[in-house]
Protein backbone atom coordinates (compact mmCIF):
# COMPACT_ATOMS: atom_id res chain seq x y z
CA UNK A 1 0.00 0.00 0.00
CA UNK A 2 1.46 3.26 -0.77
CA UNK A 3 1.96 6.44 1.17
CA UNK A 4 -1.00 8.29 0.28
CA UNK A 5 -3.55 5.01 0.58
CA UNK A 6 -1.57 4.43 3.98
CA UNK A 7 -2.63 7.94 5.21
CA UNK A 8 -6.55 7.32 4.62
CA UNK A 9 -6.67 4.22 5.93
CA UNK A 10 -4.75 5.30 9.47
CA UNK A 11 -7.38 8.50 9.52
CA UNK A 12 -10.40 6.48 8.63
CA UNK A 13 -9.02 4.31 11.54
CA UNK A 14 -8.96 7.20 13.86
CA UNK A 15 -12.41 8.58 12.84
CA UNK A 16 -14.30 5.17 13.89
CA UNK A 17 -13.26 4.94 16.78
CA UNK A 18 -16.13 5.74 19.32
CA UNK A 19 -14.79 8.35 21.85
CA UNK A 20 -14.03 11.37 19.18
CA UNK A 21 -17.86 11.89 17.91
CA UNK A 22 -19.15 10.71 20.64
CA UNK A 23 -17.19 13.40 23.37
CA UNK A 24 -17.84 15.94 19.88
CA UNK A 25 -21.76 15.23 19.80
CA UNK A 26 -21.76 16.16 23.54
CA UNK A 27 -20.02 19.46 22.96
CA UNK A 28 -22.55 20.21 20.04
CA UNK A 29 -25.44 19.44 21.77
CA UNK A 30 -24.32 22.42 24.06
CA UNK A 31 -23.97 25.29 22.25
CA UNK A 32 -22.73 25.46 18.08
CA UNK A 33 -19.69 28.14 18.98
CA UNK A 34 -18.31 24.97 21.59
CA UNK A 35 -18.44 22.91 19.14
CA UNK A 36 -16.18 25.00 16.66
CA UNK A 37 -13.87 25.83 19.79
CA UNK A 38 -13.83 21.59 19.80
CA UNK A 39 -12.28 21.57 16.65
CA UNK A 40 -9.79 24.36 16.50
CA UNK A 41 -8.19 22.95 19.51
CA UNK A 42 -8.68 19.55 17.55
CA UNK A 43 -6.99 20.98 14.68
CA UNK A 44 -4.25 22.62 16.36
CA UNK A 45 -3.10 19.37 18.46
CA UNK A 46 -3.10 17.26 15.48
CA UNK A 47 -1.28 19.58 13.49
CA UNK A 48 1.38 19.53 16.47
CA UNK A 49 1.52 16.06 17.43
CA UNK A 50 1.96 15.19 13.38
CA UNK A 51 4.80 18.11 13.09
CA UNK A 52 6.62 16.82 16.26
CA UNK A 53 6.24 12.81 15.06
CA UNK A 54 7.51 13.56 11.50
CA UNK A 55 10.86 16.32 13.11
CA UNK A 56 11.90 14.03 15.47
CA UNK A 57 12.57 10.96 12.47
CA UNK A 58 11.78 12.85 9.34
CA UNK A 59 14.96 15.08 8.90
CA UNK A 60 14.69 17.07 6.09
CA UNK A 61 11.60 17.13 4.78
CA UNK A 62 12.64 18.27 1.42
CA UNK A 63 14.57 14.76 0.35
CA UNK A 64 13.59 11.25 0.92
CA UNK A 65 15.02 9.66 4.50
CA UNK A 66 18.10 7.72 5.27
CA UNK A 67 17.95 4.36 5.46
CA UNK A 68 18.96 4.46 9.15
CA UNK A 69 15.70 6.57 9.74
CA UNK A 70 13.68 4.22 7.70
CA UNK A 71 14.68 1.39 10.10
CA UNK A 72 13.71 3.20 12.92
CA UNK A 73 10.17 4.59 11.90
CA UNK A 74 9.63 0.65 10.80
CA UNK A 75 10.58 -0.06 14.23
CA UNK A 76 8.77 2.04 16.12
CA UNK A 77 5.75 1.33 13.65
CA UNK A 78 6.05 -2.40 14.64
CA UNK A 79 5.81 -1.60 18.42
CA UNK A 80 2.18 0.93 18.14
CA UNK A 81 1.27 -2.04 15.78
CA UNK A 82 1.78 -4.72 18.63
CA UNK A 83 0.51 -2.08 21.33
CA UNK A 84 -3.10 -2.00 19.01
CA UNK A 85 -2.92 -5.81 18.69
CA UNK A 86 -3.00 -5.93 22.30
CA UNK A 87 -5.62 -3.61 22.92
CA UNK A 88 -7.89 -5.16 20.18
CA UNK A 89 -7.30 -8.96 22.13
CA UNK A 90 -7.73 -7.67 25.30
CA UNK A 91 -11.02 -5.81 24.45
CA UNK A 92 -11.96 -8.90 22.53
CA UNK A 93 -11.55 -11.09 25.62
CA UNK A 94 -13.57 -9.50 27.62
CA UNK A 95 -16.14 -8.30 25.28
CA UNK A 96 -19.06 -10.63 27.49
CA UNK A 97 -18.32 -9.29 30.81
CA UNK A 98 -21.46 -8.05 32.05
CA UNK A 99 -20.60 -4.51 33.50
CA UNK A 100 -20.88 -2.27 30.34
CA UNK A 101 -18.68 0.67 29.83
CA UNK A 102 -19.85 3.69 28.75
CA UNK A 103 -18.00 5.12 25.61
CA UNK A 104 -16.83 8.51 26.89
CA UNK A 105 -15.46 7.84 30.53
CA UNK A 106 -16.43 9.75 33.75
CA UNK A 107 -13.48 11.89 33.85
CA UNK A 108 -14.34 13.33 30.71
CA UNK A 109 -18.37 13.79 31.09
CA UNK A 110 -17.84 16.06 33.71
CA UNK A 111 -15.62 18.48 31.83
CA UNK A 112 -18.62 18.62 30.19
CA UNK A 113 -20.55 20.54 32.73
CA UNK A 114 -20.67 24.37 32.89
CA UNK A 115 -18.38 23.63 28.96
CA UNK A 116 -17.21 27.07 27.80
CA UNK A 117 -14.83 28.20 25.07
CA UNK A 118 -11.57 27.50 26.33
CA UNK A 119 -12.52 24.15 28.23
CA UNK A 120 -14.22 23.02 24.86
CA UNK A 121 -10.94 23.40 22.89
CA UNK A 122 -8.76 21.76 25.59
CA UNK A 123 -11.07 18.69 24.96
CA UNK A 124 -10.29 18.89 21.60
CA UNK A 125 -6.53 18.41 22.24
CA UNK A 126 -7.31 15.84 25.06
CA UNK A 127 -8.89 13.29 22.97
CA UNK A 128 -6.47 13.37 20.16
CA UNK A 129 -6.22 9.58 18.10
CA UNK A 130 -2.23 10.12 19.46
CA UNK A 131 -1.11 6.37 18.32
CA UNK A 132 -2.66 6.79 15.19
CA UNK A 133 -1.62 10.78 14.66
CA UNK A 134 1.95 9.23 15.62
CA UNK A 135 1.78 6.77 13.39
CA UNK A 136 0.80 8.41 10.25
CA UNK A 137 3.91 10.78 10.97
CA UNK A 138 6.00 8.10 11.14
CA UNK A 139 4.91 6.31 8.05
CA UNK A 140 5.47 9.87 6.34
CA UNK A 141 8.84 10.15 7.71
CA UNK A 142 10.03 6.63 6.36
CA UNK A 143 7.99 6.54 3.14
CA UNK A 144 8.11 10.10 1.37
CA UNK A 145 10.32 11.27 -1.48
CA UNK A 146 9.88 14.82 -1.40
CA UNK A 147 7.97 17.81 0.79
CA UNK A 148 4.58 17.50 -1.57
CA UNK A 149 4.28 13.98 -0.22
CA UNK A 150 4.55 15.70 3.43
CA UNK A 151 2.13 17.85 2.70
CA UNK A 152 -0.61 15.72 0.58
CA UNK A 153 -0.14 12.97 3.34
CA UNK A 154 -0.84 15.28 6.28
CA UNK A 155 -4.05 16.63 4.55
CA UNK A 156 -5.47 13.46 3.63
CA UNK A 157 -5.09 12.04 7.09
CA UNK A 158 -5.88 15.32 8.86
CA UNK A 159 -9.20 14.91 6.43
CA UNK A 160 -9.91 11.43 7.23
CA UNK A 161 -9.41 11.23 11.09
CA UNK A 162 -11.71 14.08 11.40
CA UNK A 163 -14.84 13.24 8.64
CA UNK A 164 -16.73 11.71 11.55
CA UNK A 165 -16.88 14.99 13.61
CA UNK A 166 -17.16 17.04 10.12
CA UNK A 167 -20.37 15.00 9.44
CA UNK A 168 -21.91 15.78 12.87
CA UNK A 169 -21.41 19.65 12.83
CA UNK A 170 -22.70 19.46 9.24
CA UNK A 171 -25.90 17.46 9.97
CA UNK A 172 -26.51 19.93 13.49
CA UNK A 173 -26.42 22.83 10.59
CA UNK A 174 -28.42 21.82 8.01
CA UNK A 175 -30.84 19.96 10.50
CA UNK A 176 -30.80 22.39 13.72
CA UNK A 177 -34.43 21.92 14.59
CA UNK A 178 -33.88 18.03 15.17
CA UNK A 179 -30.64 18.07 15.74
CA UNK A 180 -30.78 17.57 19.56
CA UNK A 181 -32.91 14.91 19.04
CA UNK A 182 -30.88 13.73 16.02
CA UNK A 183 -27.43 13.73 18.39
CA UNK A 184 -29.34 11.68 20.98
CA UNK A 185 -30.25 8.96 18.78
CA UNK A 186 -26.52 9.13 17.42
CA UNK A 187 -24.71 8.76 21.08
CA UNK A 188 -27.37 5.83 21.55
CA UNK A 189 -26.09 3.77 18.76
CA UNK A 190 -22.49 4.72 19.18
CA UNK A 191 -22.91 3.53 22.86
CA UNK A 192 -24.22 0.34 21.59
CA UNK A 193 -21.57 -0.13 18.99
CA UNK A 194 -18.71 1.63 20.79
CA UNK A 195 -16.59 -1.61 22.16
CA UNK A 196 -17.15 -3.60 18.64
CA UNK A 197 -15.45 -0.71 16.94
CA UNK A 198 -12.58 0.23 19.02
CA UNK A 199 -11.99 -4.07 18.80
CA UNK A 200 -12.01 -3.64 15.20
CA UNK A 201 -10.25 -0.28 14.71
CA UNK A 202 -7.34 -1.65 17.14
CA UNK A 203 -7.14 -4.55 15.07
CA UNK A 204 -7.00 -3.02 11.58
CA UNK A 205 -4.37 -0.41 12.72
CA UNK A 206 -2.31 -3.34 14.41
CA UNK A 207 -2.51 -5.81 11.51
CA UNK A 208 -1.73 -3.25 9.12
CA UNK A 209 1.68 -1.58 10.90
CA UNK A 210 2.46 -4.99 11.80
CA UNK A 211 3.21 -6.45 8.24
CA UNK A 212 3.77 -2.82 7.11
CA UNK A 213 6.50 -2.21 9.01
CA UNK A 214 7.96 -6.16 8.93
CA UNK A 215 7.67 -5.46 5.22
CA UNK A 216 9.83 -2.73 5.44
CA UNK A 217 12.35 -3.96 7.42
CA UNK A 218 13.00 -6.98 5.52
CA UNK A 219 13.13 -4.63 2.50
CA UNK A 220 15.92 -2.63 4.55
Amino acid sequence: MGLLSSMVLLGILASIDPLRPAVFALVLSTKRPNALAFLAGWAVALSLLFGLAFVALGGDATNAPASSRQTWASVLLLLIGVGLLAVAARRWMHRHEGEERSVVPNSLARRLDHLDLRHAAGLGVLIQPRSLTIAAALVCARDRTDALDLVIGFMLFAAASTIALIGLLIYDLRQPAESQYGLTQILASIERQGPLLVTIASAVGGIYLTVNSLLSLVGN
